[in-house]
């Protein structure tokens, strides 16, 4: 068993994951959404307590402070991808890729973005309301003249800052999804996303469902210089279009003229080559290798194409198939 998919065949991977959430009902989506802000805003939580109730780290050693919150950045994120929740920045690259490739359309990927924005605001804002501002975790300092002072500076920065943080990101966050698709095994899928997200984190880059959390916490604590307008127009509308571009250009986009091929054959088309697999006789090693689970299906569909064409025409599919392996590994 392979450990990880080449970059090729995350991006099959990803086209097929797409492809599924597109097919996903308003209740199923709007619900999985609302629970990937709540993941997402707890994550926010953990780094106002861990940071904030460091005060001698962040004095002494600034940049182990940035550090620390970086470490703690990765945890909502996990549980919302193992579990299987929706959130905004994540959707920016499932679904360029099925549009591309034709398997979506531009109203199914609108509908996605607004769907889990919406809904991850109020799942984020459940977060912050419930288990942040109701549970009293923020009342004693150093923790609320911490989190005072971040979500003042939040409202108050510069908006070109904040949009090019934005992209930056989408784009170290939509590299750990990538990583993760990739990855085989649960504790393999961790790190891939651990590492970029604690970057992002620790770079002091923005995601657009934090902000989603830190909007209606700095309203309820009663933030400096801070208000509904100033956050949403000054810090999450940037944030997001940000979002929008690291996400869907700098990873989806390049990745996708990287490693897509035209002439793949698609299993649904009539006449397809999974069709014609019965009028074939198949090796052994070929009926393994086209059933081999650890395959997505796109690679597989690549594999029976391979197959078919070497029947055809006496090359060696195999050796084919193995030489696209070897260029999307060099890629």
């Amino acid at each position: 068993m392979k450990r990880m998919k080449t970059g090729k065949e995350s991006l099959y991977e990803i086209i097929e994951i797409g492809y599924e959430k597109s097919k996903k009902g308003f209740l199923h989506l709007s619900l999985s959404s609302l629970v990937g802000g709540i993941y997402i805003g707890f994550t926010c939580l953990i780094f106002l307590m861990t940071v904030g109730g460091s005060p001698t780290i962040r004095e002494s050693d600034p940049g182990l402070g940035k550090f620390l919150g970086g470490v703690v950045t990765p945890v909502g994120f996990i549980i919302a991808f193992i579990c299987g929740s929706d959130h905004f920045t994540d959707g920016l690259l499932y679904t360029i890729p099925p549009l591309f490739s034709k398997r979506t359309n531009i109203l199914s990927v609108f509908s996605n973005w607004g769907i889990t924005f919406l809904f991850n605001l109020f799942g984020a804002f459940l977060c912050a309301w419930l288990f942040s501002y109701q549970s009293n975790l923020l009342d004693n300092d150093p923790v609320n003249s911490f989190a005072k002072a971040y979500l003042s500076c939040e409202a108050n920065s510069s908006i070109w800052g904040l949009f090019l943080k934005g992209v930056g990101g989408a784009y170290l966050a939509c590299l750990g999804f990538y990583l993760a698709v990739a990855a085989q095994d649960i504790l393999s899928k961790i790190f891939g996303l651990w590492f970029p997200l604690m970057a992002m984190g620790s770079l002091g880059m923005k995601h657009a469902t934090m902000s989603m959390y830190y909007l209606p916490l700095a309203l309820l604590i009663n933030a400096p210089n801070s208000s509904f307008f100033k956050y949403f127009w000054h810090n999450l509308l940037p944030i997001s279009i940000g979002n929008i571009i690291g996400g869907t250009f700098f990873v989806a986009t390049i990745y996708y003229y990287l490693y897509y091929q035209k002439d793949t054959v698609d299993l649904d088309s009539n006449g397809s080559a999974a069709n014609q697999l019965d009028q074939i006789e198949l090796s052994d090693n070929d009926l393994d290798e086209v059933a081999d689970p650890n395959l997505t299906r796109r690679y597989r569909v690549r594999k029976v194409d391979s197959i078919l064409r070497s029947k055809s025409d006496g090359s060696d599919g195999d050796q084919q198939i193995d030489s696209e392996s070897d260029v999307s590994d060099s890629d």
